[in-house]
């Protein structure tokens, strides 16, 4: 996927995979510009960014 992002997005991105893969439980990529875009992002159902969680474990 990161290959197909535009040239701005892939340090967010890579940022957000290394925060998951590093143990965080999901990390969240919002647009700061646009106003309370954290506050809509955490507190409501819909957000408005981008949220990355880690890929579900393969149980066996």
């Amino acid at each position: 996927m990161l290959p197909s992002l535009q040239s701005g997005m892939i340090p967010k991105m890579s940022a957000a995979l290394a925060a998951v893969d590093a143990g965080v439980p999901r990390a969240h990529i919002v647009d700061g510009r646009r106003p309370h875009s954290m506050l809509l992002e955490i507190v409501t159902s819909e957000g408005v960014g981008t949220q990355v969680v880690p890929d579900a474990e393969v149980q066996a």
